[in-house]
This record gives C-alpha cells, sequence and structure tokens, in this order.
C-alpha cells in the first residue's frame, strides 16, 4: 500500500550539545525523546520514497532553532518540491495568552509546517488559515 499524504514531525537535533549536559534550561529535547542529525533524516528518504504516491503531499514539521533551508534540503531528499508554509502554530497558555520556551536569539513560541509536493496534487480546499492558535500542545 502507498500513501499520498505524510505528515512528519522529524526528531530535530537542535544543537551539538552532549545529550547528558544539563544547562539553565535542563536536558531539552534530549530528555523527552531521541533526536536524529540531519544527514540522518535526509537518509530517511530511502523509506519514504517508495511507501508514497507518485501524486502525494508532504506536511513537515520545523521548529525556529532550525535553518529553514534544512528543512526543504531534507523534504527534497524524500523526493518532495516545496511549495510554501502550510501553517503557523501559536502556542497558548491555559490564559490564552502565547506561551513561551526557551530559544537561542529569541523566546521561541510558534513551530511551522511546511508542504511540498510529489508529482501533481492539487489542494482539496482554499482559504485555509495559515495560523492555528490552541493550548499548550497539538
Amino acid at each position: 500500500m502507498k500513501y499520498s499524504v505524510l505528515v512528519a514531525d522529524p526528531p530535530w537535533r537542535y544543537n551539538q550539545r552532549a545529550a547528558h549536559v544539563k544547562t539553565k534550561f535542563g536536558l531539552g529535547v534530549h530528555a523527552h525523546y531521541d533526536t536524529m542529525s540531519d544527514q540522518e533524516l535526509r537518509n530517511l528518504g530511502d523509506v519514504v520514497k517508495p511507501a508514497m504516491e507518485d501524486n502525494s503531499v508532504l506536511f513537515l514539521w520545523t521548529c525556529p532553532s532550525r535553518n529553514p533551508k534544512i528543512a526543504v534540503d531534507i523534504m527534497e531528499a524524500w523526493g518532495y518540491r516545496y511549495s510554501t508554509r502550510a501553517f503557523t502554530w501559536i502556542k497558548l497558555t491555559k490564559l490564552g495568552s502565547p506561551m513561551y520556551n526557551p530559544g537561542y536569539t529569541t523566546a521561541a513560541n510558534a513551530e511551522d509546517v511546511f508542504v511540498g509536493y510529489r508529482g501533481s496534487l492539487p489542494p482539496s480546499r482554499r482559504m485555509i488559515s495559515s495560523v492555528i492558535f490552541t493550548h499548550g500542545r497539538l
């Protein structure tokens, strides 16, 4: 069976810090899950390409601390051409104000999802909002 839609939230490696090195923010993502290098993520194309229909779409989660060019590069390694940012997720506290997490330059809040196509697949609807506001986690 092949698939026409792929939603991927890669286990991005945010920096080169060793997983056991604690900072004032704790262990970061390393405390919650294993991460993969950019090259390891590119190599997943060997698994993704044969599993997907010739006409398919990829929604790829990316995060503020990753260079967008790397996310597009990984998308291309998986056989997709970048189209646009599908949406930006704005995280809110229970009281409805923006939730902030430690960042490298600014306090991180939003996450982006890029969309890419393989072959030809027209959008199913038009005028879908590119911004999503939700409390906590999706």
